[in-house]
């Protein structure tokens, strides 16, 4: 697990799945949300999209 979030105006933490892979000459990662009936995870994903765009 990886927590994004949390910093300046942003109060709230997401909790993500993180996997990463040794490539050799580089790394693979990948990052998923895992669905909750409360909230179906459309923080934890905008925060991942925010995350990899930067």
């Amino acid at each position: 697990m990886a927590l994004l979030g949390g910093r300046g105006a942003e109060i709230q933490k997401s909790a993500v799945h993180m996997y990463m892979w040794d490539r050799g000459a580089h790394r693979e990662i990948v990052l998923g949300v895992g669905r909750n009936l409360g909230a179906f995870g459309i923080k934890a994903n905008r925060k991942i999209r925010r995350h990899v765009d930067s």
